[in-house]
């Protein structure tokens, strides 16, 4: 099953041993804003995602489901 975007983007932060403050500061997404991903309140925007996921020195891809 394929992971989805917010679970995707929270192994990736955890992976990177950087702090959620430095993370905040080079994307520019707040902390308020990653903090509540990792608490559940609200999911990642695409855009969101790929500014993080940027400074973490990763993609985001975007593709169709298969008929499986």
């Amino acid at each position: 099953m394929t992971k989805g975007i917010t679970e995707s983007v929270l192994e990736e932060i955890e992976k990177s041993g950087m702090s959620i403050k430095s993370i905040s500061e080079k994307s520019g997404v707040s902390r308020t804003t990653i903090m509540g991903w990792i608490n559940g309140g609200n999911t990642p925007t695409i855009e969101n995602a790929d500014f993080v996921l940027a400074v973490l020195g990763k993609r985001l891809e975007i593709g169709e489901l298969g008929n499986d």
